[in-house]
């Protein structure tokens, strides 16, 4: 709903920009990682969790604290101003301070500048999806029914047709797999377009494709 009450600088949403995004994100994460486990062992990330969980939950907690900063007036996803990393910070110390580790407030930091260098190259590669548009890609819907608790449940699945060549299997997977129950799916198609009626939004979006925001 970003997109309806910021009105995203009036840019339409395009799920071929939706798709870039992922690919960027998949490509921080990967990185992020890699640069955890490479400077530090993996088990100060085995914390009540797998480590590969751990370290995939510290990457989405630093992007939400992003986004407690942010106003949302440029990229809906990748948050402009990156440059919090207090709190990240403080969590590697908590993990590490247990363990006896050389070095520790330099591989810490290590960790840090290169997610601080990454995000700034995904800063840079989202200008490079700026013109492109949707003329290569199609949403179909289809109607199916899966078991839920011994109770056959009706779900909208969707399936994106684009010409991108994803390598990344998480991201494939995930796109491959997009399902809501139908009954949720027509409260967010109502709830919409009340939001686009309420916030009298500009004549650009008069035709407004609800699949895509959704």
């Amino acid at each position: 709903m970003l997109f309806i009450e910021n009105k995203y600088n009036n840019k339409e949403i395009l799920v071929m920009h939706e798709l870039y995004r992922g690919m960027e994100y998949c490509k921080l994460h990967d990185i992020f990682f890699k640069s955890c486990l490479k400077n530090l062992d993996s088990c100060v990330f085995n914390i009540k969790k797998k480590y590969s969980r751990t370290i995939s939950n510290l990457l989405s907690s630093w992007m939400f604290t992003l986004y407690s900063h942010y106003n949302f007036n440029e990229d809906p996803f990748f948050p402009t101003d990156y440059l919090y990393f207090d709190n990240l910070k403080s969590t590697l110390n908590d993990y590490t301070s247990i363990y006896n580790i050389k070095n520790k407030n330099i591989k810490i930091n290590k960790i840090i500048q290169d997610l601080s260098i990454n995000y700034k190259q995904i800063l840079i590669n989202l200008k490079k999806y700026n013109n492109l548009n949707d003329n290569n890609i199609n949403i179909n819907k289809i109607n199916i029914f899966e078991k839920r608790n011994d109770i056959f449940i009706e779900f909208i699945k969707f399936q994106i047709n684009h010409d991108i060549d994803i390598t990344n299997i998480k991201l494939k997977n995930i796109l491959e797999n997009i399902i809501i129950p139908k009954n949720i799916y027509l409260k967010m198609v109502n709830k919409i377009n009340k939001s686009y009626k309420s916030y009298k939004i500009n004549k650009s979006y008069k035709n407004i494709d609800t699949d895509k925001i959704i």
